[in-house]
């Protein structure tokens, strides 16, 4: 049975399509803006982000030229500071490997809600102090695990602490009262056999 050239060339476009709407689709919910002469695309690592799950800043800068070319060697020229729940914490950049222009770094976000990174810093010569916080039509929040667990809900970490702060509370107080019970016991057997 002969195949239809068309056919063929119709079928390598569709799979061609799909494959870049899958290398795209991490970075589709990254927020991007213009900073001075260059191009910078923020958001999380991995996206949905999720709460207690390891995850980081994902950066990529690029000039503002035609052909979009990637700014090589920012680990060291920006910093990066994480800030959410009212604290922050500065994290370190990476540049990801046989990606010019690829940045990254890794925290683990502990609490759900909104997150601001911060990148400071100079690139040739031009200063950077710029704030990306997360929400719509930027990157998205970080979600609670919950809404993936099944068939059973989990307790979520603080809340297991707060359990087990009660169950240890309980467990002292009954190991007093058993001694408490075995001292008056003691006493009992004592002056029974007088």
């Amino acid at each position: 049975m002969k195949r239809n050239p068309f056919a063929r060339i119709v079928a390598c476009a569709l799979a061609a399509l799909a494959l870049s709407a899958v290398a795209v689709s991490p970075a589709a919910a990254h927020e991007r803006r213009e900073v001075g002469n260059y191009n910078f695309v923020v958001g999380f690592r991995v996206e949905p982000a999720f709460q207690n799950e390891v995850n980081g800043i994902d950066l990529r800068v690029t000039q503002k030229d035609a052909a979009a070319t990637p700014v090589e060697n920012l680990q060291d020229a920006l910093e990066v500071t994480v800030s959410a729940g009212g604290k922050s914490m500065p994290t370190k950049l990476r540049a990801v490997f046989r990606d010019p222009g690829h940045y990254y770094s890794d925290f683990i976000p502990t609490a759900s809600g909104d997150y601001t990174f911060q990148i400071k810093g100079r690139i040739n010569g031009q200063s950077v102090d710029e704030k990306f916080v997360s929400g719509p039509g930027r990157f998205g929040a970080v979600e609670s695990v919950e809404v993936l667990q099944f068939p059973l809900k989990t307790t979520q970490p603080d809340q297991l602490s707060a359990l087990l702060a009660q169950s240890q509370g309980l467990g002292i107080t009954g190991a007093l009262f058993g001694l408490i019970g075995m001292a008056l016991g003691g006493l009992a057997l004592a002056r029974g056999r007088k």
